[in-house]
């Protein structure tokens, strides 16, 4: 891309997910999905909450925190049961709004 028309492409990237209500998530906001998820299995195996704070750690997008929630719900329901790994996974959703989707939100 001529480096004249840059600027225009950025300025149209921002506009698009202005208005699909999607945007990027800040470290701050990455920080506060990661303890929020850690928190989840915290009461599980401690070889388990390890493996999934390296994972966690890892885990430079939205996206990426959000393809670990199966890592988070194997956890918590081989100690507790799907139910249980069910409600703790729900309760992290509102976590990521606006950062993804809304049709791969309602899909959880």
């Amino acid at each position: 891309m001529p480096p004249a028309l840059k600027p225009f492409a950025v300025a149209v990237q921002a506009i698009s997910r202005r208005l699909v209500g999607q945007r990027t998530a800040s470290k701050a906001d990455l920080t506060r999905i990661r303890s929020a998820m850690l928190e989840r299995v915290l009461d599980c195996e401690l070889k388990t909450v390890r493996r999934i704070r390296v994972q966690l750690a890892g885990a430079s997008s939205a996206v990426q925190l959000w393809l670990l929630r199966s890592e988070v719900y194997q956890a918590v329901s081989e100690q507790f049961g799907q139910a249980e790994a069910a409600a703790r996974i729900e309760s992290l959703q509102p976590l990521f709004e606006g950062f993804l989707p809304a049709k791969q939100l309602r899909a959880a």
